[in-house]
């Protein structure tokens, strides 16, 4: 979540804990936010029940979103 190491920031209101910035940074590298090379096209965010996996993943898109890798997403 670093912007100094490269991370963009995560665009939400809320403080995230440190488990959910680690997921937000392991998905920001995986789709290529930073260091500017995907390896991959999709994530499973493997967490316990009620660590935040949703906020993590609206992060996510969020970011995708605003750096024009995707244009819509559905969250089930």
């Amino acid at each position: 979540m670093d912007e100094k190491l490269g991370y963009p920031a995560m665009p939400i209101k809320a403080t995230p804990y440190a488990h959910q910035r680690e997921a937000y940074e392991l998905a920001c590298r995986l789709f290529g936010l930073v260091g500017g090379e995907t390896v991959s096209r999709g994530t499973a965010l493997l967490m316990e029940m009620g660590t935040g996996k949703t906020i993590t993943a609206i992060a996510v898109v969020g970011s995708l979103y605003q750096t024009g890798k995707i244009r819509n997403a559905l969250i089930v």
